[in-house]
């Protein structure tokens, strides 16, 4: 009997040595398609042995590639997300409950002096508001120990004496250099299982578009392939995610342009996080002794309906821009994307044909910010 898509399971454990799968249950991924692969280089003979035949064909190599594609879920991609941005993964969220906490027309106050410990360019979650428009996410702006200037402005003002939460848990790029195992059952086959070790990020995709759903993909490149008939894994596997997949119809809750954050409302957006990875091959051996890493890039694209010339004068000057995106699902976990220095390139508004709208379309690339010294910020917010 052939073997079917539905009976796919597909499962990760990040390593602690690169290409050594460590003695751990394995998690089982949500995913909407994968393409890993193992790689073989070859080489021809090129000997003349007066017949006319080729004499030989060699093996000079072995890696692995391969790409997630999944639907953004809370909790789902965290490790490849932080990945992508060569960051350590998400900590345990900041949060700060407090009957001191009030909100301004501009901030969000604490007289406890307790919000030291947030960082500018990230997002928290305030909830306990009396002010149910008050609980929702915001980007912070400016951070003291007793405020928070924040993105969007508070909808209303509310004093002090309700027991309030602000929380999120935040990462940026950085330097690590972190490395998976991976595995494929086909459940409806006995005992047949493909494996990838030392597979390491080469960044991420995110896009959104109206009446549709965040989609995520992850490209990997691996050590090797092996094919087994039984788990690499210790134990029974973790049981995949089930937070509810997130959307750009009432999901997408901060969409901010600029050093203002202006709100912005858009047809499509996403970016993409680029770590373009290299093989390091060896004399004496077939696979590769690592995987060199590159610098972390960062670039996207917007579309909105044309009303105005504000993104075109701003690409002429080549003024710098920021771009926030957030996302906050119907429980109420939240992910915020922040990319404080952008620059906007091939921003177009043409006219396509008779009795259609007029959009208006860029591309960016994000660069390293002068005052936070980092190029994207990632915020997590349980509910």
């Amino acid at each position: 009997m052939p073997a079917d898509s539905s009976g796919v399971a597909f499962r990760y454990v990040e390593e602690s040595s690169w290409g050594v799968t460590p003695s751990a249950a394995l998690q089982i991924l949500r995913m909407t398609g994968e393409d890993f692969a193992g790689i073989k280089k070859t080489i021809v003979s090129d000997e003349l042995v007066g017949d006319a035949q080729v004499t030989d064909v060699i093996e000079a190599g072995y890696s692995s590639a391969g790409t997630l594609k999944g639907n953004l879920s809370f909790g789902t991609y965290d490790e490849f997300m932080s990945a992508a941005i060569r960051s350590v993964d998400f900590a345990a969220e900041t949060a700060v409950t407090a009957a001191t906490i009030a909100a301004t027309a501009t901030q969000l106050t604490d007289s406890g002096n307790g919000l030291a410990a947030f960082t500018a360019g990230q997002f928290v979650k305030a909830s306990g508001f009396t002010a149910t428009s008050l609980n929702r996410v915001y980007l912070v702006t400016a951070v003291a120990a007793g405020a928070l200037s924040v993105y969007p402005d508070p909808a209303t003002t509310e004093s002090t004496g309700q027991s309030v939460t602000i929380s999120g848990a935040d990462i940026y790029n950085g330097v690590a250099r972190r490395s998976f195992s991976f595995e494929r059952e086909h459940t409806d086959l006995s005992s047949i299982f493909s494996n990838w070790v030392g597979c390491r990020s080469g960044g991420m995709a995110l896009d959104f578009k109206a009446e549709d759903r965040v989609t995520v993909s992850f490209p990997f490149m691996g050590k090797t392939e092996a094919v087994a008939g039984a788990t690499i894994g210790t134990g029974s596997p973790t049981a995949a995610t089930s937070t509810k997949m997130m959307n750009a119809v009432g999901h997408l809750v901060i969409m901010g342009e600029g050093t203002t954050h202006a709100d912005i409302t858009v047809l499509s957006g996403g970016f993409k996080i680029d770590n373009p990875l290299r093989n390091q091959p060896v004399a004496g051996s077939t696979a590769a002794v690592g995987i060199g890493v590159s610098t972390v890039k960062a670039e996207g694209t917007i579309t909105l309906y044309f009303a105005d010339n504000t993104l075109k004068t701003k690409w002429l000057a080549h003024t710098q821009s920021a771009l926030a995106f957030a996302f906050q699902d119907t429980a109420g976990n939240a992910y915020g994307f922040y990319f404080p220095a952008v620059q906007f390139q091939d921003v177009k508004n043409e006219t396509p044909g008779m009795d259609t709208d007029i959009v208006l379309s860029a591309t960016w690339h994000a660069f390293k910010d002068a005052t936070t010294g980092y190029t994207v910020h990632m915020t997590k917010m349980a509910a």
